[in-house]
């Protein structure tokens, strides 16, 4: 059976999320964000709820949500890699460079070949769905108890549209849970650093005090900044990122 497990991992070349499959299996993801729980404050129990993942990636925190017994809980992420938030330029010279073929493929250990071999391993229950997150209040009729949004924001050129889109997704007096790289230079000022990199479609680095703002822009009531942790991401480069928390929660009806 371990060898099983561990084949189906080594099947994917690329795991963002650690994720324990059981049998001493572990998957060998660029963040383990397993010590870090405890920061993003979530209930301790989410039994009969139902809970919306976006940007779920592996699934880490999707199919934490499940353990923590949640009704229903939807993931969400991109169908292909071109549907990042890329500038146009760069997504027309990539696909001069690649094949549909190769397209397949990265899509497959990039976007979601980790999340399906998780699911499958696990027997999980946790349901996935292909969207833009602009797109998710005309594209989806459900609406959730709790929405997270984890280190999504830095990805997305219009991050107040994202956060838009995150609370017009909950139920009245739904909470949502958002994590993002953030600038500690002057953690109580409200700016934005733009990083402009192509490459990894990173658009921008919020203070805490920025994004509590843009939260509240967004249209979310009761928004409370929580913490800041650091994480390193693992692999031939390092990147440490200051990941802040807010909660915020869409109006009661």
């Amino acid at each position: 059976m371990t060898s099983d497990i561990r084949s189906k991992v080594d099947s994917v070349k690329v795991w963002y999320h650690t994720l324990d499959l059981g049998e001493g299996v572990e998957t060998p993801g660029v963040y383990d964000m397993r010590p870090f729980l405890h920061h993003y404050r979530f209930p301790a129990s989410l039994a009969g709820k139902r809970v919306l993942d976006v940007g779920a990636s592996n699934g880490f925190f999707s199919f934490h949500f499940e353990s923590l017994g949640a009704a229903r809980v939807v993931a969400v992420d991109l169908r292909t890699i071109g549907d990042h938030d890329y500038p146009r330029r760069y997504l027309e010279e990539q696909r001069k460079l690649r094949s549909d073929r190769e397209i397949e493929e990265i899509d497959f250990h990039e976007v979601h070949g980790g999340f399906e071999v998780a699911r499958s391993i696990l027997g999980s229950r946790v349901e996935m769905r292909y969207h833009r997150i602009y797109g998710l209040p005309q594209e989806m009729e459900d609406r959730f108890d709790l929405a997270f949004l984890g280190s999504v924001l830095v990805h997305l050129r219009d991050p107040v549209g994202g956060l838009e889109a995150l609370h017009d997704m909950l139920e009245p007096g739904g909470l949502a849970v958002i994590a993002t790289p953030t600038d500690l230079s002057q953690p109580d000022r409200e700016y934005a650093v733009y990083v402009g990199d192509a490459f990894r479609c990173a658009w921008w680095t919020p203070s805490p005090a920025c994004l509590v703002k843009m939260c509240k822009v967004a249209g979310f009531e009761e928004v409370e900044y929580l913490d800041t942790f650091q994480v390193t991401a693992r692999g031939p480069v390092e990147i440490v990122d200051h990941i802040s928390v807010v909660h915020g929660r869409r109006k009661a009806d």
